[in-house]
């Protein structure tokens, strides 16, 4: 395994904790009952966040290719809301540093 893709494997897996932080927030003391479709959101947050641990424990380069895409494009679209909201440079920086180590991964060995 090389730098990059340990690198990679870093900002994926922040990338899925801070949503699977941010979809289980809303659901913090409230009834689950009521919220069904926000723990919708979170089985999926939860099951991108298993995946990469299984990815990066089993040291797979096309897994970690394969969710290191996926969680860019998980804050990409987050950026949306964000934008509602006034917060979008969280989402923007993860998706940029998990575009960009992806990138740097997928480099050929020099």
């Amino acid at each position: 395994m090389n730098r990059f893709f340990w690198l990679c494997a870093g900002t994926t897996l922040l990338s899925a904790l801070v949503s699977a932080f941010f979809s289980l927030l809303p659901l913090a003391g409230a009834p689950w009952a009521d919220n069904v479709p926000l723990l919708y959101v979170a089985s999926r947050s939860l099951a991108l966040l298993a995946g990469t641990l299984v990815v990066v424990i089993r040291r797979s380069s096309p897994g970690l290719r394969i969710l290191a895409g996926t969680m860019t494009l998980v804050q990409l679209f987050d950026v949306v809301p964000g934008l509602f909201v006034h917060d979008f440079a969280g989402p923007l920086v993860l998706a940029a540093a998990n575009l960009t180590t992806l990138l740097l991964m997928r480099r050929p060995r020099a």
